[in-house]
């Protein structure tokens, strides 16, 4: 899947500086944070229903009572509202620090590891056995790069190992790009994949358009552009096709056999990497001692606006899955471990 923006799901937590503002600046900025939402949020049809409606409604209305009475502040109660929906691509920051985090329901809460000294996962790669080589690939926002990623490969086909761990723990995800080199390595029969519908908001649009400009007008999305202008508003189009083949000219030899270790941290891009590995190779199993983070849903995350008096920033994914129209969710569970390691 091509991708528009390149959104980190975790964000680096700072200090903040609290602003002095009026209450009707913290509701002003809390009204703009549930236009944005309820106007282009591709998961919002999916996220409010017939069934929690009304829940939806009281709830917008208590946490705007909260603010309107001085309790809270706009950008606080914001990120409440936005954790209300459970997605990790839609979220606001302030100064790097992600707000909505702290808010998410038990079940979509950070593992307690991630604020271990200990853990920071770092790319590596290197034989461990005489028949087993380790590859740590730990990001698909570009450390490691592209060119890492090759030479890995290419150290691990001179190395002579039967076997490969590819250890992606800690991985949140960035762009499908990073990990692909990996998918041609490990692939050993043709699959598909579920594509992703845009879901045209006149915001949205616009911000297609912007990028498409920003990037020289690209065929491919020139092409998704056409048929959203061509398309009634707030409907979804699909992106390319409903469902994508993967298919590659060859098949490696080795590894013979791949294992794949998660943790709760990875997302987004990386378990996009889980699902096409689990179409396309049957020599790989994936390890784990929890499902991955579910973060994968909902895409396309975009800076949606800058709230005019605190200055923090509401992103919001723009894409979904074809999965969702067909009653199919992975960010409720996350994406399953085959093994227990």
């Amino acid at each position: 899947m091509k991708q528009l923006f390149v959104i980190l799901t975790l964000l680096v937590t700072v200090t903040l500086n609290a602003q002095e503002l009026t209450v009707e600046q913290h509701l002003e900025d809390f009204d703009i944070v549930v236009r944005q939402v309820e106007e282009n949020y591709s998961g919002f049809t999916a996220k409010v229903d017939s069934l929690n409606h009304l829940a939806y409604i009281n709830f917008k209305a208590e946490l705007r009572g909260q603010v309107g009475t001085g309790a809270k502040r706009g950008r606080d109660v914001g990120a409440e509202y936005t954790a209300f929906f459970a997605d990790y691509h839609l979220f606001i920051t302030d100064g790097g620090f992600n707000c909505t985090q702290e808010y998410m329901p038990k079940h979509k809460q950070i593992p307690h590891y991630w604020d271990s000294i200990e853990y920071h996962p770092s790319k590596l790669a290197c034989k461990v056995t005489d028949r087993t080589f380790l590859i740590r690939f730990p990001s698909c926002s570009g450390d490691p790069t592209i060119d890492w990623v090759k030479e890995s490969i290419k150290s691990y086909l001179q190395s002579g190992c039967d076997n490969l761990i590819i250890d992606i723990r800690g991985n949140n995800g960035g762009q499908d790009t990073y990990y692909k080199p990996y998918l041609e390595l490990l692939y050993d029969h043709m699959g598909t994949t579920e594509g992703v519908e845009f879901y045209n908001s006149e915001a949205n649009r616009e911000a297609c358009i912007q990028v498409a400009e920003s990037r020289g007008n690209p065929k491919w999305l020139t092409s998704l552009i056409k048929r959203l202008k061509e398309s009634e508003n707030n409907t979804f189009v699909i992106w390319d096709e409903e469902t994508s083949s993967i298919e590659y000219d060859s098949i490696s030899s080795k590894p013979i056999k791949t294992a794949i270790i998660i943790d709760r941290l990875v997302s987004s891009s990386a378990e996009q990497m889980l699902l096409e590995l689990k179409a396309t190779s049957h020599r790989t199993t994936i390890y784990g001692q929890d499902n991955t983070l579910g973060c994968i849903d909902f895409s396309n995350t975009r800076p949606a606006a800058q709230l005019p008096n605190c200055k923090a920033m509401l992103y919001i994914p723009m894409t979904r899955s074809v999965r969702i129209a067909k009653g199919i969710s992975i960010d409720e569970t996350g994406i399953k471990f085959n093994r227990y390691y």
